[in-house]
């Protein structure tokens, strides 16, 4: 089984804070992020399969690392001469 990293910005690998998203034997999906070295104080959570994304998103808006998507109008798309 593999893990899956993902960190906000791009530095090298593990020099920040990174979520790790990793499947258990359980069946189960950890999300944990690592922003310190004792695990203990690592806020961590797990969630089933079918709570996978819910969970994601949910963790994604605690820290702000979503935007809004962008969206055009008629005053900001491109005219033609």
């Amino acid at each position: 089984m593999f893990d899956l990293c993902i960190q906000q910005v791009d530095v090298e690998p593990y020099s920040g804070p990174y979520l790790r998203v990793s499947p258990l034997h359980s069946g189960r999906i950890e999300f944990r992020y690592v922003d310190t070295r004792i695990a203990r104080r690592q806020w961590h959570r797990e969630a089933t399969p079918d709570a996978v994304v819910r969970r994601f998103v949910h963790f994604m808006d605690q820290l702000g690392w979503t935007v809004e998507p962008m969206r055009q109008n008629d005053s900001t798309q491109a005219r033609s001469p």
